[in-house]
């Protein structure tokens, strides 16, 4: 398995790789020791991700940052598969793999999915929270017409639908044996019935209320790309009526859904600012 290798090989680079325990079964967690004075940073991914796709991201950040983490989410990764999987079994599994990787108040990032479970998390505990940034997050109220759209866009079937999505997951069109390569792993994640069966139970009353974004504690950032073709761009006005006052938000041209994919050392100096602010 390609996770497993690339695994292997960031351990003996000085990763660590752990389990945690929590309500519904271990959660993985991957974690890079910084040599920089700036404190510490926990990345949360998006839906069929996993902790490895921070990997660029950590390598930019791990010069200025005391502690680099990056969990699994439950059903991702190497971390427990409830089955079914369910917004609470998410949520739980979340709340308590994110009490066990950091003590200390750290600067906290999601994106999409792993945005909902930062404004959650952030929300339950806010005395660890010394601020929020927000990569093209979900949870914003959709239609029900705009729900269908992204649950099919997620609905990935063959190696095709693998293909066009990887394209609109990037704001730049991957070369071709790049994109072969990488839309059969896509492929084989997003075809898990696990998390099939998670997407396709979402229902409005499983987004966000303005008040969970309005009372985000410490600094808030929200990065929407100008190129992100994965989310409904109607949810963008959401996020700026209601992030806290004095949150930052973000349109890069050259980012879109995922920018840690896209440009890793630009993503990572908008981690840092908000550190710096923090």
């Amino acid at each position: 398995m390609i996770e497993r290798a690339a695994l292997r090989l960031l351990v003996a680079l000085g990763y660590t790789s752990s389990h945690v325990p929590t309500p519904i079964g271990p959660i993985h967690v991957l974690d890079r020791e910084g040599s920089g004075s700036l404190p510490p940073v926990v990345l949360v991914h998006g839906f069929g991700a996993s902790a490895l796709s921070w990997v660029p991201l950590v390598r930019a950040l791990r010069g200025h940052v005391s502690r680099v983490t990056a969990i699994d989410l439950p059903g991702h990764g190497f971390s427990t598969r409830p089955d079914p999987l369910t917004e609470a079994a998410l949520t739980a599994g979340v709340l308590a793999a994110m009490d066990a990787v950091h003590q200390t108040p750290a600067l906290v990032v999601g994106n999409s999915l792993g945005g909902v479970a930062v404004v959650r998390y952030a929300n339950a505990r806010p005395e660890r929270i010394l601020g929020t940034v927000l990569l093209s997050p979900a949870g914003a109220p959709m239609t029900s017409p705009e729900l269908s759209e992204v649950q099919q866009l997620f609905a990935v079937k063959n190696r095709a639908e693998a293909r066009v999505f990887f394209g609109r997951l990037l704001a730049r069109e991957p070369g071709p044996i790049a994109r072969w390569l990488l839309s059969g792993n896509l492929l084989r994640l997003l075809a898990d019935p696990r998390l099939q069966g998670f997407l396709g139970q979402v229902s409005p009353d499983q987004f966000l209320a303005p008040a969970e974004v309005s009372s985000l504690p410490g600094s808030a950032t929200l990065v929407w790309g100008a190129k992100d073709r994965i989310l409904p761009r109607t949810a963008l006005p959401f996020w700026r009526a209601h992030l806290p006052p004095g949150a930052r938000v973000l349109e890069p041209d050259a980012l879109g859904h995922s920018p840690q994919f896209d440009d890793a050392r630009a993503t990572a100096e908008i981690v840092l600012d908000a550190l710096r602010g923090s």
